[in-house]
């Protein structure tokens, strides 16, 4: 491992000349500014600041990305320069064209290595690469799979862990033209990991590297994307973004699997398998994003409101009151409509009681004093019957 000292400096040059730093981190406030122009259309009002997708991913990025880089570091996962170029240019494209759901370790670098694959056989030169062909002369499948399977994991955990911290309400029309509601989560993360690629002044000696790849390396931080869009309108955002979550570490261990396969066998078995794990990962955005026909969770109804979100720090948020509960009566008075809440609100400006029933069934009270100015806005967002242009319930998840 003599020399990486000396590497770090040009590591860190490489990640902050990446344009796809600069891509990823516009993206991000691209994704904020359109979720808070889509909320004030559809609720006159914004759930969160546009800067939270930025600031938001920010700590959990660099935790799992110094996860990454650790196992990276220890074990010496080396990759051909060609392939990496291609994983970067592939995470730039979908990034800039709005496929977010598409910005998994598997689609990105699985689709990297087929393509890599696919242009030596027919022949096709990288210019700027010394060795003349994108995945160089001895690459090893064991290293691409231990990357694959720990790059999967990482998405997992953040999925789980980050995934699952807000989302942002819609409201659409079901197929038979009734108004639905829906809650969408659409998160970016950018991971800056260090990587090693063949050649350079990283020499191998003693133990290291564990994995095969060669005896001189140079050290790379690239920003590795990870994205989710996912819809849901018969449940509620956090379960289909943590189910979805797990189902990634399950692949991600399917994925070591193929590490392990692939230290005996390098044949043609790992590209099949790269293939199939990638759409396994597929599969599990799909799954996570299709919806009950009918049964859903946020509609109109005549012996309640069904609470699509709650605005942080309003007077619903200090009541308690999360999303996918219905509220039946308000000061007493039964509700079935945004008007009727708020006649009901305005019977008594100066302290506001509700019954409410949980997403289990359950009914409980919950009050809270309103200031002079709040009550009009408990920070309920709810369907509005009155409100037109709703989003497509079959944009793509």
């Amino acid at each position: 491992m003599q020399g990486i000292i000396g590497e770090i400096g040009p590591a860190l040059a490489w990640f902050f000349l990446n344009p796809l730093t600069y891509i990823m981190i516009a993206a991000m406030l691209m994704v904020g500014y359109l979720r808070v122009k889509r909320e004030r259309k559809m609720f006159h009002a914004k759930m969160y600041p546009m800067l939270m997708e930025l600031t938001m991913s920010v700590i959990p990025a660099i935790v799992i990305a110094a996860f990454v880089s650790v196992v990276t570091i220890v074990t010496g996962i080396s990759l051909p320069l060609g392939a990496v170029v291609l994983a970067m240019v592939i995470s730039a494209l979908l990034a800039v064209s709005g496929l977010h759901r598409w910005l998994t370790a598997l689609h990105v670098w699985g689709t990297s290595f087929l393509a890599a694959l696919a242009l030596d056989a027919a022949g096709v030169a990288v210019p700027f690469f010394s060795a003349g062909t994108w995945l160089g002369n001895g690459f090893d499948a064991f290293s691409l799979m231990v990357w694959l399977a720990v790059l999967t994991l990482a998405e997992g955990i953040l999925i789980v862990w980050n995934g699952t911290k807000f989302f942002s309400p819609l409201w659409t029309a079901s197929r038979r033209g009734k108004p639905i509601g829906g809650q969408v989560t659409h998160r970016l993360w950018m991971l800056p990991v260090f990587l090693f690629i063949p050649g350079g002044a990283v020499e191998a000696g003693g133990w290291w590297p564990l994995l095969p790849g060669g005896t001189a390396f140079s050290l790379l931080l690239l920003p590795a994307v990870i994205g989710i869009r996912m819809k849901t309108f018969d449940r509620l955002a956090a379960v289909q973004v943590r189910a979805a979550g797990w189902w990634v570490v399950r692949i991600a261990v399917l994925a070591g699997g193929g590490a392990a396969l692939a230290y005996f066998y390098s044949g043609w078995v790992i590209p099949v398998i790269t293939a199939v794990l990638i759409l396994l990962r597929e599969w599990v955005t799909i799954a996570a994003g299709s919806s009950a026909k009918s049964n859903f969770l946020y509609t109109l109804r005549g012996d309640g409101i069904s609470v699509l979100a709650v605005l942080p720090e309003s007077p619903a948020d200090r009541m308690h009151i999360k999303a996918g509960e219905v509220i039946r009566r308000v000061n007493s008075e039964k509700v079935y409509d945004e008007a009727s809440l708020y006649r009901s609100v305005q019977k008594n400006s100066a302290y506001c009681r509700l019954d409410v029933e949980d997403i289990n069934g359950e009914l409980r009270q919950a009050q809270a004093a309103l200031y002079s100015n709040q009550h009009h806005q408990l920070g309920i967002l709810m369907i509005n019957k009155e409100r037109t242009e709703p989003e497509s319930m079959h944009t793509a998840q």
